[in-house]
């Protein structure tokens, strides 16, 4: 995707952090189409767990790596 975005403009703005914040607009935008985030769904019956996870460190757990 990035082969194939037209960077031109970006070479014609003297101030270098608009087009620095052109081409990361550009970047991102790429990104994000090439790589969606999916959203996975944690059945509890069928999540292997060791005996010390409680229910609330699991919850934890999932929303820790929603962030990440």
């Amino acid at each position: 995707m990035l082969k194939d975005t037209d960077f031109e403009d970006i070479l014609k703005i003297v101030c270098p952090n608009v087009a620095y914040d052109t081409f990361l607009d550009k970047y991102l935008a790429a990104f994000d189409k090439s790589f969606p985030l999916r959203e996975r769904i944690f059945i509890r019956k069928y999540v292997n767990r060791e005996p010390w996870i409680t229910s609330e460190l699991l919850t934890s757990s999932i929303n820790k790596s929603n962030f990440h």
